[in-house]
């Protein structure tokens, strides 16, 4: 074989085999790692080219894979990774930190400038702006340590020509190598062409379309729920714990959703008519829990940002009177004001207490394709 057809070889090799092989390592050392359908914005994002199974190293070396959607992984790490970075939102977040740590010193100086004169509505608000800005700053400081790492192939047009450019080359030399072989042995010689249209054919795939590694998700099926119908619930107060589900709509869970909202239907539907895409399910904790435990263990649902605003608006009027009594022991209140705020705290407990609700959980279901 020539000198210049196996450089070719070569090159070709590095360009269709290592990637893929590449691809099943990368697919091994994330077995593990849990599946997110969602994307988050983190303040830095890392992107890397080549080879990923580094780029999952350096990930787990220094920090820690928390989940990953598609090809994209989410990491916390106190430290830099060593990969190229696409986009840094951290001077934001800590201009960010920054601005409001300045406007939290102007309200509590405010209060104390008016030590005396506040009653409790009005330095209810204050506090809880207070309140707000630190737990704004506490989480913006906490999103420092996480970044996403893209395993995307995010090459520019002029790698993407060299890499085609290399691999017709190495096509042209085995044209010309086979062709000598084929004389000889016609057909081993048929065979290894056979292979290497396939080699070369690979190539140009993953070069133009980054298949495998550009996620493919399927739409949701037609007819997906079709048919469903919302009610209305006549309540004018909506339940406190809001949810947002994830769920891969697939078959079983077409299925499972259809038996259970035979008992619960849906407030809100889009499109019952022809497909569902989401679902706005009113819930009892009991109801909550089997429809979930059904879903868990299809392994198709994803919970996010979970909150109940009764038991939050109790914490909140408590971390409120806890400041209060902080600031009258440090003189930037005094007695009166502070009598003022528990008496308004105690009113607002004793409603939120009071409050009846149609039911306990307000889910918004969101269904992704496969």
């Amino acid at each position: 074989m020539r000198k210049k057809s196996k450089v070719a070889f070569a090159l070709a090799f590095l360009l269709v085999v290592l990637p893929f092989l590449d691809y099943g390592i990368a697919q091994f050392l994330l077995r593990d790692v849990p599946d997110a359908p969602v994307l988050v914005v983190t303040p830095v994002t890392y992107g890397i080219y080549f080879p990923k199974t580094y780029a999952i190293i350096e990930a787990e070396r220094n920090g820690e894979i928390l989940w990953k959607a598609s090809y994209t992984l989410h990491v916390r790490t106190e430290g830099n990774l060593s990969l190229p970075v696409v986009y840094d939102h951290r001077p934001k977040i800590q201009e960010l930190i920054h601005n409001r740590s300045m406007e939290m010193e102007r309200i509590l100086e405010e209060i104390k400038e008016n030590k005396g004169n506040w009653n409790g509505s009005e330095l209810y608000l204050k506090l809880s702006n207070v309140i707000w800005l630190n737990e704004s700053i506490a989480e913006s400081r906490e999103g420092l340590n996480e970044a996403t790492v893209e395993l995307f192939p995010v090459a520019g047009q002029g790698w993407t020509l060299l890499q085609a450019l290399v691999i017709t080359l190495a096509g042209i030399a085995f044209a010309f190598e086979i062709k000598d072989f084929a004389d000889r042995k016609p057909t081993t010689a048929f065979v290894v062409a056979v292979i290497f249209a396939f080699l070369l054919f690979a190539g140009y795939t993953f070069v133009f379309t980054g298949y495998p590694f550009h996620a493919r998700h399927s739409s949701i099926p037609d007819g997906f729920l079709a048919g469903v119908q919302p009610v209305e619930r006549n309540s004018t107060v909506s339940p406190p714990c809001l949810e947002d589900w994830y769920v891969g709509a697939t078959p079983e869970v077409e299925k499972t959703f259809l038996e259970h909202l035979r008992d619960n239907p849906p407030v809100r539907a889009e499109d019952p008519e022809y497909y569902v895409h989401d679902l706005e399910l009113w819930l009892n904790e009991s109801e909550r829990d089997a429809l979930f435990s059904e879903l868990e263990s299809l392994g198709v649902v994803w919970v996010r940002d979970r909150e109940c605003q009764d038991q939050e608006r109790l914490r909140h009027l408590d971390e409120v009177e806890k400041l209060g009594l902080e600031l009258l022991d440090r003189g930037y209140i005094d007695e009166r004001d502070f009598h003022d705020l528990e008496a308004f705290i105690d009113a607002e407990r004793k409603r939120v207490m009071e409050m009846k609700f149609p039911a306990r959980y307000r889910i918004w279901v969101h269904f992704t394709g496969s």
